[in-house]
């Protein structure tokens, strides 16, 4: 073995050696350690749609409107269902929804553009959104729940409150015990609704 690889290619075959032989696997990313990254990235989505509003031609697939809602929709729903912290997913909701700024216009002869449009414009952003989830191992919401749907989620949850107020202050006095458990399956199910309620579909 040359001398270089002396102490470093026996520490890389001892770490081949470990992750080879057992079943144990790295521990998922929690949400919370991917929103600077997502930060940036939703930053580069809103500047992207700017930048196609402005330049792109009028056929290609960044310019599809109806497309970049779809994307939206799915980018949001899916940031929900994967448990991202409220704050976050709500302001990155309020630039995906912000109009192109037309003071901030892009100037189109900046060869820079030509990166950020690229995948839109060849495939759309409801693909561009669809796999940089997939690329984070996001579990993607593929059918998120329409306004109509959400309004009246909204609506039953707000008239069911009242009486889970009462049951939990109920157990709290005589079952405190099961309080915890409580408590969680009623997050747990809120937490879900996003991504099977009113015909919301994971993809897989």
């Amino acid at each position: 073995m040359p001398p270089l690889l002396n102490s470093a290619g026996a520490v890389l075959l001892g770490a081949a050696l470990v992750l080879s032989s057992g079943p144990a696997r790295p521990a998922p990313v929690a949400p919370a350690a991917l929103v600077p990254a997502l930060d940036v990235y939703i930053d580069a989505l809103v500047a992207g749609h700017s930048a196609a509003a402005a330049c792109a031609p009028a056929t290609s697939p960044a310019r599809d409107q109806a497309a970049w809602v779809k994307g939206k929709a799915i980018l949001v729903a899916s940031l929900w269902a994967n448990g991202f912290p409220v704050d976050f997913v709500r302001t990155a909701t309020q630039r995906l929804d912000a109009p192109p700024a037309a003071a901030t216009k892009p100037n189109c002869a900046d060869p820079a553009l030509a990166g950020e449009l690229g995948w839109p414009d060849q495939s759309g952003w409801v693909e561009v959104m669809t796999e940089g989830l997939k690329g984070m191992s996001l579990s993607v919401v593929a059918e998120p729940v329409g306004a109509a749907n959400w309004a009246g989620i909204k609506g039953l949850i707000a008239k069911l409150l009242p009486d889970l107020k009462r049951l939990l202050d109920c157990n709290a006095v005589m079952y405190p015990e099961t309080l915890p458990s409580l408590v969680h399956d009623w997050d747990e199910m809120i937490g879900k609704i996003g991504g099977c309620a009113g015909g919301g579909r994971t993809a897989a």
